[in-house]
């Protein structure tokens, strides 16, 4: 019987093709360890024994490419693949990975994998080097051509597409908020001549404010509530968390703090958001939120509703994150009220402070 052949010619090997080979398998597991090693010595409260344990198995993986049989082996899949997997493939390939990896930790498996394919990709163009330098350059520049027009078409999109779209192609799905918008994104939209500009943080917040530790002497104000916080199709500096914390800087020290957060009732606002945000130590809170109440309403009602809002408020002040006292003034755009009988209004704004 006739011997069983590969189906594929694996590609010539010569030296330095065989050290990029060899690096593919080599370079995903030092990445990876080097990030456990460096949380396990500059951060090792936050380092598990399961760190030290993955951080020992890629070292051993590392360790088994100086068996000359394991080497030879790896070589031989390396260049296997290179006669299967194009160039082109490998960088594309690439390419998502790093896109849709970027948010991933450098620990993770998935860098691992993506640092292989580069690898890949660096050894495919060695080869195609090797074997055709016009035909390597060409093939450079129609991708470089091709990464400009994916480029001009995004751009395009943001500026004229996306603005005027509903807006929630900029929310995303939050498994304790139930949505918020999206992280370091920026909507630019054109109104009437004008261009207004909304720029949300990595937190999902239309805030300047930095959400950790309150600066001493600083007082902070944290503004709570649905699209009038959020300040939906207001420009940055026009917003109205923006404009009191311009107006109030000019006397004292003054930093705001804009969690607002579209169709967002009292009861939702609160507790959850403020655990997105981190530990926050506000000097004076505010919520503000437009109530569905029917015009018809009674008073009755209207004092039920605004009854549910004030025990959502409640349940803001005992809120672990919030760190608030639950005494003091507080007050509505109606009047002030008792401290010991906080209330909202039917005008939908709810303050409090001390």
């Amino acid at each position: 019987m006739p011997e069983a052949g590969l189906s594929t010619t694996p590609v010539a090997a010569d030296r330095p093709l065989g050290w990029i080979i060899l690096a593919t398998w080599v370079a995903p597991a030092l990445t990876v360890a080097a990030a456990k090693a460096s949380i396990m010595l500059f951060h090792p409260a936050e380092a598990p024994l399961t760190i030290l344990l993955t951080t020992g198995l890629y070292l051993g993986w590392v360790a088994l490419t100086l068996l000359p049989t394991w080497r030879g082996l790896l070589i031989d899949i390396g260049r296997l693949l290179l006669a299967r997997v194009s160039f082109v493939v490998w960088v594309t390939l690439a390419c998502i990975l790093v896109v849709i990896g970027s948010s991933q930790p450098l620990d993770s498996p998935w860098w691992a994998l993506t640092v292989w394919v580069i690898c890949d990709a660096l050894a495919a163009a060695y080869v195609d080097v090797r074997a055709s330098r016009k035909r390597f350059v060409f093939t450079m520049a129609v991708l470089g051509f091709a990464g400009l027009l994916l480029v001009a078409v995004d751009t395009w999109l943001a500026s004229h597409v996306l603005p005027v779209m509903v807006h929630n192609v900029f929310v995303e799905h939050e498994p304790v908020l139930g949505w918020r918008l999206r992280p370091n994104t920026t909507i630019i939209r054109r109104r009437e001549g004008a261009v207004l500009k909304e720029t949300i943080n990595d937190q999902g917040f239309r805030t300047r404010g930095g959400l950790g530790a309150r600066q001493p002497g600083v007082k902070r104000l944290l503004f709570l509530g649905d699209s009038h916080t959020e300040a939906y199709d207001v420009d940055d500096p026009n917003t109205y968390t923006a404009l009191v914390e311009q107006r109030m800087s000019q006397t004292r020290p003054v930093e705001v703090l804009s969690l607002g957060s579209r169709a967002t009732p009292p009861t939702r606002s609160c507790s959850p958001t403020c655990a997105m945000a981190g530990p926050i130590t506000p000097t004076s809170w505010f919520f503000n939120s437009a109530p569905t109440i029917p015009r018809s309403t009674s008073s009755t009602d209207t004092g039920a509703a605004a009854s549910r809002a004030s025990s959502g408020m409640a349940t803001c002040c005992s809120s672990r994150a919030f760190r608030f006292p639950t005494t003091g003034t507080r007050s509505s755009s109606a009047g002030a009220c008792s401290s010991d009988r906080p209330s909202c209004s039917r005008s939908s704004t709810c303050c409090g402070r001390w």
